[in-house]
């Protein structure tokens, strides 16, 4: 079991569970939700969902790694000045969303049942849904498809090990 520290920094709720499946690859499925909006006119309320497969060099579940992750969720964003996401600056976006990313990151045993774990990831997000005139309220304007490529992720998770 897994969270991801950085997440939970951003109030946002997160888990994930990794299993090995052979001596060097394993499959992980995480998901993570924001219900809360930052102020009346902001907000990036989201609920997605990451399946992943990984590739450790070393042994599952040890050292360093790389993989493969898709996502998906649905979304409501607005009011935020985030220089990758201009379109939600003065507007509001509500749609859904799919990707997918390459991934590298390592994980640290702390000893036999907690790890900590540092990720990164690249990769493709398109974006559907519908574009408003204003972050809280406002009339339909039309709808939208967005392509994102660049940075999808990034985690510095605790995890507690099952044996």
């Amino acid at each position: 079991m897994k969270t991801n520290l950085l997440g939970w920094g951003t109030g946002t709720f997160n888990l994930g569970a990794e299993l090995p499946m052979t001596s060097h690859l394993t499959v992980e499925l995480s998901g993570s939700y924001n219900p809360w909006a930052l102020q009346r006119n902001s907000k990036l309320q989201h609920l997605l969902v990451r399946p992943e497969v990984r590739f450790y060099p070393c042994c599952s579940l040890k050292k360093y790694f790389i993989g493969i992750q898709g996502v998906y969720g649905v979304f409501n964003a607005g009011g935020l000045n985030i220089p990758i996401f201009p379109l939600i600056k003065n507007k509001r976006y509500i749609g859904t969303m799919g990707g997918i990313s390459v991934l590298g990151g390592y994980q640290f045993p702390v000893n036999r049942h907690w790890s900590i774990e540092m990720l990164l990831g690249a990769g493709y997000i398109r974006t559907y849904g519908k574009l408003y005139q204003c972050p809280h309220c406002g009339r339909f304007l039309e709808k939208k498809k967005k392509n994102y490529l660049g940075a999808t992720d990034m985690a510095v998770s605790l995890i507690y090990v099952i044996n």
